[in-house]
């Protein structure tokens, strides 16, 4: 305490308007962080993102990312810091105070709420979707009640769950009305067309929908995600989308740009088709415009910085005239730049739409460039490596886990389950799989949901296009339940489990920790 009470004592406090840089103000703000104050800093990789955060703010004066790290690298504070960032910047510019909001999935809020006063020492507000007020990170109420509050959070940045905009709700209805300083969206691949071949194949999910609707009112939006593309490649066109909505066109360009075809896209982002042809390569190029800073090529930094003066274009124009406007010298530029192939890339490769607003860095990467210790097990199972077939095989089948009779037993117990809760009608069909999703997710998941409904409990699952809360109806869901409890606890180990005491103890675990 008396360490404390002496630092504070010699603290020089700044001002917002003395700082004069903006790249320094999330450091500045950082300093007396929980996260610093413990000895901790951010990892160079979430530095970078907000960097490439207040890159897209200087260059267009907004801000549209996708932020696919992989599991594990922290996104959330990633994304959290960024907030920070943006929301100072707003308060420096003197602009009309907008919300901040993050949309999570309901079994994310509080873990956002949590990380963001226990890292970066920033109080937000939670909507609590049942009691229609805002809580703080003491679960106090901190707003009287009503659907309509959720229009004025009483802190700067407020979460909401993405369970009320995938179904008609007062809040989803409020919100569309509203205009926001920054919108982020995580697990953003659940905003997605829907898939099949149904009626509505194609066309925005709720989810989606609603990001459209927010994203053309933002003056920033960041999507995170660790799985961008879920099935197929378009997929990521989705997000694409929504960071295009809303912007000037820095995106994707304008409603008529190759850019938003990704039939016509892919083949050259793969490296299918090459772009060599003048003609074609001005059409990709002149609309989004790059600007000199969004790569770091130096060939590229030339060309763009030279095209941009010689058509008198300024950093937040990024629609240039047809070819004829350009002179012979940059036309020889350009053809030049076509042609030229680095690392195996050819020039969309390396310069397109994607790679500018979509940042992903992978764990093997980073690994590889001495940022992150390297984990020494196998995440797959490696036959090659195994010194007891017989035990080996005995646990795994390809890379799949062998089931034990105990577990087929408690998974039919939860197929039954969800049989008799789908008697109920539609609602009861959507949450029909929600025990088998826990039993695979680990015994001890399915015991406690099971326990939960048993003793009144209502239990909140997310699908696609809902937010559902199933609780124990009848006495036929109330005996399935009962059923499942036994079989689960009448189980010895389970699959998953040994799995994990294999690999410390097999001979084949410590061999490949060093290859």
């Amino acid at each position: 305490m008396c360490r404390e009470v002496r630092r504070r004592g010699r603290r020089y406090e700044v001002g917002l308007p003395d700082i004069e840089a903006e790249d320094v103000l999330a450091p500045a703000t950082l300093i007396e962080s929980p996260l610093y104050r413990e000895g901790m800093v951010l990892q160079p990789w979430q530095q970078g993102f907000v960097t490439e955060c207040l890159r897209h703010y200087s260059d267009h004066g907004q801000v549209r990312l996708l932020l696919a790290d992989e599991v594990g690298l922290g996104k959330t504070l990633s994304l959290g810091t960024a907030a920070l960032t943006l929301c100072l910047l707003s308060e420096k510019t003197a602009r009309r105070r907008k919300p901040i909001v993050i949309f999570a999935p309901a079994t994310l809020c509080e873990q956002w709420q949590t990380e963001m006063i226990d890292k970066l020492g920033i109080p937000c507000a939670r909507w609590h979707s049942r009691r229609k007020v805002w809580l703080d990170p003491e679960e106090r109420a901190i707003s009287p009640s009503g659907a309509e509050h959720i229009a004025r959070c009483p802190l700067r940045i407020g979460i909401v769950s993405t369970g009320l905009m995938v179904q008609p709700s007062r809040e989803k209805d409020v919100l569309t009305g509203l205009t926001f300083d920054l919108v982020i969206l995580d697990e953003a691949h659940k905003a997605r067309s829907r898939q099949g071949f149904g009626q509505k194949a194609g066309e925005p999910n709720e989810l989606l929908a609603f990001m459209h609707s927010v994203a053309n009112r933002a003056d920033h939006v960041l999507l995170g995600t660790a799985t961008p593309i879920q099935t197929r490649p378009e997929d990521l066109w989705d997000l694409a989308r929504v960071l295009h909505r809303g912007s000037n066109g820095f995106v994707l360009g304008n409603e008529l740009a190759t850019w938003h075809d990704p039939g016509r896209v892919l083949p050259i982002l793969n490296g299918e088709v090459r772009v060599l042809d003048l003609n074609h390569g001005w059409q990709l190029l002149r609309s989004p415009l790059p600007t000199m800073e969004s790569t770091n090529e130096p060939n590229a930094r030339r060309l763009f910085r030279n095209l941009r003066e010689d058509l008198g274009l300024g950093r937040t124009e990024h629609l240039a005239g047809a070819l004829p406007a350009l002179s012979a010298d940059l036309r020889d530029d350009l053809e030049t730049e076509l042609e030229r192939v680095i690392d195996g890339a050819s020039f969309f490769q390396r310069e397109n739409s994607f790679v500018r607003h979509v940042v992903l860095r992978q764990r093997a990467t980073l690994e590889a460039r001495g940022l992150i210790d390297k984990i020494a097990v196998n995440i797959h199972p490696e036959a090659g490596l195994v010194a007891d077939p017989h035990r080996f095989n005995a646990l795994f089948q390809g890379i799949a886990l062998r089931t034990t009779p105990d577990f087929d037993r408690a998974y039919e117990e939860a197929r039954n389950f969800g049989q008799v809760l789908a008697k109920r009608g539609k609602g009861g069909g959507l949450m029909k799989n929600l025990m088998e999703q826990r039993v695979c997710s680990s015994v001890v998941a399915g015991i406690n949901t099971a326990t939960a409904l048993l003793e009144g409990c209502q239990v909140e699952e997310e699908t696609e296009d809902a937010e559902l809360e199933l609780e124990v109806q009848t006495d036929a869901e109330r005996a399935a339940l009962e059923s499942l409890i036994a079989a689960l606890q009448g189980m010895g180990d389970e699959p998953k489990l040994r799995a994990i005491r294999y690999y410390p103890t097999s001979p084949s675990s410590a061999r490949s920790a060093t290859t």
